[in-house]
């Protein structure tokens, strides 16, 4: 699976060879200008998209638990079977420990 570190990196090492490329004295003009062109499109058009919809995801994916763990609160009181309840549970803690590591260590929540 791609992770954001992962594309990230893929992203920061392209960029870093294109930047190569754009001060090599052996590439043509044209080819140093397609090179640095290259590197401003991949950082406008790949990096600050990948920030964005991972960051929006996150934020739904949040909205998500804590929905559900309201609605877990709300079921509990009731007759609702202690297995299916402990399977939304199992969900939400889950999902709660990704989020933490998407946060990263030492981030406040």
């Amino acid at each position: 699976m791609i992770t954001q570190d992962k594309a990230r990196q893929d992203y920061q090492d392209a960029i870093a060879i294109l930047s190569q490329i754009a001060t090599a004295p052996e590439a043509s003009s044209s080819e140093r200008n397609a090179a640095r062109e290259a590197a401003q499109l991949l950082t406008i058009n790949f990096l600050t998209v990948i920030e964005t919809e991972i960051t929006v995801l996150t934020v739904q994916y949040q909205e998500f638990i804590t929905s559900l763990n309201g609605l877990i609160a709300r079921l509990s009181v009731g007759t609702t079977p202690v297995g299916a309840l402990n399977q939304l549970t199992s969900i939400v803690n889950t999902g709660a420990q990704l989020l933490g590591a998407a946060k990263g260590p030492g981030s406040i929540s």
